[in-house]
């Protein structure tokens, strides 16, 4: 397979020439999947015998040709117009606008029943239609114009193609990264103002809503009570206060009037709870786990946040790289 051209924002992937579903003749029934990056998701060499009903998939808009297709006689070259035996597409919803959402290239001996689906085309002509001959062919009540996007796609590793993972529209800005369930899978927070909601580990979705009237600027996070859930820290203007995921209830963690935008947050010394540290007069300066008096960690000019912090050795501390051009 020759690598798909750029359009979904990725490049150099073997994907979208291939089929997520393909029959013969026989029958299959195919419900509640998600397509993308398919040549067709589901296929049919639309020789007699073949039928399948396809029911409340979502494809989304990766697609190279038509989504559901079944061949014809023409495609054969068997000398008919035969496509398939029958055919029931319902309550699917197709979000790839720039090619059909299904396609017959034929007659089935039976019947086509497309209704009820919702396609991101303008119009049902365009996104559901028959081609090479006509006939036992059914569309109706299915919805045009239906666009659920924004969605949150991921690149796993960095380097996969965008998989979509929920349709959301809250900005990226937005939203916190973090292991809150403790489960060892990042989640996701957001807070607007009113309550916050957590969607555990992407998939299967679980939603979780706490009412807390304080948004995303307004919070930081880290392990500070000694389980694996990440933790939530705000200021008061005076103190440090956390919020844990078993209490639900927020704690005090240190006196400071320091305000967190100038604080970064990291476990320097490796022992599994979070540290917050600062820049002050040509030092770093550390409260270990949140809680302790402000000691030196290191001697330096650079501001401790603005660099990149993460751990870049493996052994559980973190580290800080810096981008510098030392004097000759």
């Amino acid at each position: 397979m020759a690598p798909e051209e750029k359009r979904n924002g990725t490049c150099d992937h073997d994907y979208g020439l291939g089929y997520g579903v393909v029959l013969g003749p026989g029958s299959v029934t195919v419900e509640a999947n998600v397509f993308d990056h398919n040549r067709h998701d589901i296929a049919s060499d639309g020789a007699p015998g073949s039928f399948y009903t396809a029911t409340y998939n979502l494809i989304l808009a990766g697609a190279v040709q038509h989504s559901f297709d079944v061949h014809g006689g023409k495609d054969r070259k068997d000398c008919t117009n035969v496509a398939g035996s029958g055919f029931v597409v319902h309550h699917n919803t197709f979000l790839q606008a720039h090619k059909p959402a299904v396609r017959l290239r034929g007659i089935p001996m039976r019947g086509a029943w497309i209704y009820h689906n919702e396609t991101r085309d303008d119009d049902t002509g365009d996104a559901v239609n028959q081609v090479n001959a006509h006939g036992n062919f059914h569309v109706l009540d299915n919805r045009t114009h239906v666009n659920r996007f924004p969605a949150w796609f991921a690149s796993f590793g960095g380097s996969s193609f965008w998989q979509w993972r929920q349709f959301e529209s809250t900005p990226m800005s937005a939203v916190a990264a973090g292991d809150f369930e403790g489960d060892g899978h990042a989640d996701a927070l957001f807070a607007d103002g009113n309550r916050w909601t957590i969607i555990q580990s992407f998939s299967p979705l679980v939603r979780r809503h706490h009412d807390q009237p304080f948004r995303l600027a307004e919070l930081r996070f880290g392990n500070f009570t000694g389980d694996p859930k990440l933790d939530v820290v705000r200021s008061t203007g005076s103190e440090w206060l956390v919020w844990d995921h078993a209490s639900r209830a927020w704690s005090h963690l240190n006196t400071s009037a320091i305000p967190l935008s100038r604080l970064t947050f990291a476990d320097f010394d490796g022992d599994g709870f979070t540290d917050i540290a600062r820049s002050s007069n040509g030092q770093w300066l550390v409260s270990w786990g949140g809680r302790s008096r402000w000691s030196v960690l290191n001697t330096s000019a650079l501001d401790i946040g603005e660099q990149l912090i993460a751990d870049l050795n493996g052994d559980r501390k973190a580290d800080v790289l810096s981008l510098q051009s030392p004097d000759p």
